[in-house]
């Protein structure tokens, strides 16, 4: 028998390519402005911290002498699964914690 979560996703995920497109063109303009009030730029390296503990999402932009990163928002996070401490193995409902790359694609 499939798991919940894995229909799930089939379900909800579905045409996400498409769906990321729709998104992108939704939010750009707004996210352009509020950038540029914050004299930061859209494509602008990003660096993202995760407090568990505080349970705060941020972003960091690059500046745009990039000689610095400057806080843009903090999200609160809502609910979180593990609880606070390390990764320890797969499967543990742990957040992994370090320093990771984005890039476009």
């Amino acid at each position: 028998m499939p798991s919940p979560i894995s229909s799930l996703f089939k379900e909800d995920y579905a045409n996400g390519e498409e769906r990321a497109k729709e998104a992108t063109k939704r939010v750009t303009p707004q996210l352009t402005q509020e950038l540029a009030e914050k004299e930061l730029k859209l494509g602008a390296p990003v660096f993202i911290r995760i407090s568990k503990d505080e349970r705060e999402f941020e972003i960091w932009v690059k500046t745009a002498l990039g000689e610095a990163f400057k806080k843009f928002k903090t999200y609160r996070i809502a609910a979180m699964s593990g609880k606070l401490g390390s990764k320890l193995a797969g499967n543990d409902r742990q957040a992994s914690e370090g320093f990771y790359a984005v890039s476009r694609r």
